[in-house]
């Protein structure tokens, strides 16, 4: 989570808002949480976008104050998520912004 809040920092202009929801749902009788950071950002072409998560892509672009992002935290994230049994997708459009969210299963107490 802290690398989807640093991106949407890194890649939103200043003075721009950033919003983190999370919410529980329920698919096929197990539930999950999502949890997403909304930017209103640069958003993300739709190129681009297919090379993402993509661990045999590179992919590199820079943030709002130039700064250079290469991608492989999006890489990271999204093994750790599939590991523990979760999915990462993401929503953008150039110049309006981009949804990243994920999600996790929800573990029930035994007993």
């Amino acid at each position: 989570m802290r690398n989807l809040i640093a991106n949407a920092i890194k890649f939103s202009h200043p003075e721009s808002e950033i919003y983190i929801n999370a919410q529980k749902e329920v698919n096929l009788g197990y539930e999950y949480i999502r949890i997403s950071v909304i930017d209103k950002g640069i958003g993300i072409s739709p190129e681009d976008l297919e090379k993402l998560f993509n661990p045999e892509s590179h992919f590199s672009s820079y943030g709002t104050s130039n700064e250079k992002g290469s991608g492989l935290g999006l890489k990271i994230c999204k093994e750790f998520i599939e590991i523990n049994k979760g999915e990462i997708s993401v929503e953008s459009n150039p110049g309006e912004g981009s949804v990243f969210s994920f999600t996790l299963p929800v573990e029930k107490p035994e007993g």
